[in-house]
């Protein structure tokens, strides 16, 4: 969050896509670690203005997140994200 709130995003982007990649081999690309990570990047591919690459995550595990109990509030930031990248 370091880099992302100095507008570093392309370092930013490089220690997510690091962390999702750990945290998919460890647990699984669809485990509520893995998929908290790809929130992450989709934010950070929103502030670099690459809304198609946010859209494809975001849209992919917005799915996934309605399937796990207790998940209204992840679908809800999901579904915020994917507000902005449509209004752009």
């Amino acid at each position: 969050n370091l880099y992302k709130e100095q507008g570093n995003y392309a370092k930013a982007y490089q220690l997510l896509d690091s962390s999702y990649k750990i945290y998919a081999a460890n647990y699984g690309p669809n485990n509520i670690l893995s998929l908290n990570c790809k929130i992450d990047l989709a934010t950070i591919y929103i502030y670099l203005e690459e809304y198609e690459k946010a859209k494809f995550i975001l849209e992919g595990i917005k799915d996934i997140y309605q399937n796990y109990p207790n998940s209204q509030v992840k679908v809800a930031e999901i579904q915020s994200n994917l507000s902005h990248v449509y209004n752009l």
